[in-house]
């Protein structure tokens, strides 16, 4: 096993897809590294370990990408002095700037809260790409990113505005560069959204206060009218995260609760905002179109109707 007083350290590799890492990028303490990767020159290290190091680690670190053709060869660990991360432990893999834009503001991101470096992170995980379905965007990075964060940070609030006469309302926190749509949904009590697609798009979503019920359903077939298979139904509670597309069929979600619940959402290309979605019956199939769902608020101010 390699020095732990090494701060410069090379690992070969054979397999994976290390540009999912992005590069460079503020990685995780040198000697953890060392205790859980394989020796200097072997092959095949585990990428669960260094994903786990990537995400888990507050301390700041240099990763290094060395290529061959399409492939990666080797990658190396770069030491640097520790310093409290500017972002949550989770998002020091993104390299920001001191200052960004969330919700229409420059923020200073040293003072930010926690939930607006959680925006500025999202964005800059987007920024490159064309939303979710890139090649260079990774999924499960995403959902690490939203998972680091905790929601009794009270960050959100400032965007959580509630409609009790409304299932649920839409307040739009950032537009990710037009790549994607970040909203905050307040959940009224009792209530819910209908049975809907995701408009060709993928959703993450995380839940800040409560707990909200997800049923899953199969399309409907063909043009005969009959009730909807369900697929699953689970309840998620606070700080759960789930990923949706449509590709794993169509959902509802529903506050079966006496409070208010509250959820964040990521919605990747923003294609319902433009296009709308469809909602379906679930007694017949029939499906119908929503045009662009509106927004209740945007950037923290409520919208006129």
């Amino acid at each position: 096993m390699p020095s732990k007083n090494l701060n410069h350290t090379w690992f070969n590799v054979s397999n994976g897809n290390p540009r999912r890492f992005g590069a460079p990028a503020d990685v995780a303490n040198v000697a953890t590294a060392n205790e859980n990767l394989t020796e200097e020159g072997a092959r095949d290290p585990p990428w669960d370990n260094i994903r786990h190091i990537l995400l888990r680690h507050p301390h700041l670190y240099h990763l290094h990408i060395r290529t061959t053709g399409i492939c990666a060869d080797s990658i190396s660990f770069t030491a640097s002095p520790p310093k409290p991360p500017l972002i949550p432990r989770a998002m020091s893999v993104q390299t920001i700037s001191k200052t960004a834009t969330v919700s229409g503001k420059n923020i200073d991101i040293g003072v930010a809260s926690r939930f607006d470096q959680l925006v500025v992170a999202l964005k800059k995980a987007l920024g490159p790409s064309s939303g979710l379905t890139s090649d260079d965007v990774d999924v499960n990075f995403l959902s690490e990113l939203m998972r680091e964060y905790d929601s009794v940070d009270d960050g959100w609030k400032a965007y959580a505005f509630g409609d009790a006469s409304r299932g649920y309302t839409r307040n739009l926190v950032d537009d990710g560069n037009g790549k994607s749509n970040l909203l905050v949904l307040v959940w009224s009590p009792g209530k819910g959204s209908p049975i809907h697609d995701h408009g060709n798009a993928h959703c993450l979503m995380k839940i800040l206060k409560g707990s909200l019920t997800e049923t899953r359903f199969a399309f409907p077939e063909g043009n005969h009218e009959r009730p909807m298979e369900v697929i699953s139904e689970k309840t998620m509670t606070e700080n759960s995260v789930a990923y949706m597309a449509d590709e794993l069929g169509l959902h509802r979600i529903m506050n079966k609760s006496s409070d208010f619940a509250v959820s964040l959402h990521l919605y990747t290309p923003p294609n319902v905002a433009k296009k709308g979605c469809f909602i379906f019956d679930q007694k017949t199939g029939k499906r119908s179109h929503v045009p662009g769902c509106a927004y209740f608020s945007a950037y923290g101010r409520l919208l006129k109707e």
